[in-house]
């Protein structure tokens, strides 16, 4: 765990960010919507907040993925993220997952659902 340093736009009462690093990816998928259920939450007097903290490429490629997201969505296909980069989907009981955007459009079809492009 460590502070990061202010941003010089913010505010002189601002806090900076915590990092919390958690090893073990099972604690952080507990952990983060125990925290988000507590709001506010207060320490010594202070409303903090939490939030997964992804990296600008992370981002980028789950931005390639959203026309999927939304045709699972459409089809009524649940989804989640089980890791920074890779989209766990269930559908019938099975799970199957995306590492990569170039497997998205054989599972769409797999799934009964249009493939784009």
């Amino acid at each position: 765990m460590f502070r990061l340093p202010k941003s010089p736009r913010a505010q002189t009462n601002a806090v900076s960010d915590i990092i919390v690093h958690c090893s073990l990816a099972q604690d952080k998928k507990a952990l983060l919507p125990a925290l988000r259920n507590q709001t506010p939450y207060t320490f010594e007097g202070a409303d903090l907040s939490f939030y997964q903290d992804l990296s600008r490429s992370t981002l980028q490629w789950r931005k390639m993925l959203l026309p999927t997201m939304s045709q699972l969505r459409n089809g009524g296909v649940t989804y989640q993220w089980t890791t920074p980069r890779a989209l766990t989907v269930t559908h019938n009981g099975s799970g199957h997952k995306i590492i990569s955007a170039g497997e998205a459009p054989a599972l769409l079809r797999a799934l009964g659902l249009s493939a784009l492009g």
